[in-house]
């Protein structure tokens, strides 16, 4: 992927990762009126909207935790990329070294001083 798009797909999750966070906040906000609804009227409702009420908020807040985790594991692998697209380091070499990687191994042959067996 090239930068841009990666930044592009990072700024796509992030604004998907807003827009949930506001609907948590909504939820949480709703769980805990009902909350508090529950607690209210004691006298007149059981034990069962209490349990139900209890188990709506803790699934909110598990919602919340893991939307937490999804931001943290986008800006890891937006991290992840673009560090894979970062350029190589230049390798400063000698003059024969240089020469050497231009000319190329096949116009080095082996020296031969006698005759061939």
């Amino acid at each position: 992927m090239k930068e841009v798009e990666i930044f592009q797909s990072l700024n796509l999750a992030l604004i998907s990762n807003a827009i949930y966070t506001l609907a948590i906040y909504f939820l949480l906000w709703v769980s805990l009126r009902t909350a508090r609804l529950a607690r209210e009227g004691e006298e007149r409702s059981g034990i069962l909207p209490k349990i139900l009420v209890s188990l709506f908020g803790l699934g909110v807040i598990y919602k919340g935790l893991l939307l937490g985790a999804f931001l943290r594991l986008n800006l890891s692998s937006s991290a992840k990329n673009l560090e894979g697209l970062a350029a190589p380091k230049p390798v400063f070499m000698t003059g024969q070294a240089r020469s050497d990687s231009f000319i190329g191994p096949a116009c080095h042959p082996a020296i031969h001083h006698g005759p061939e067996p």
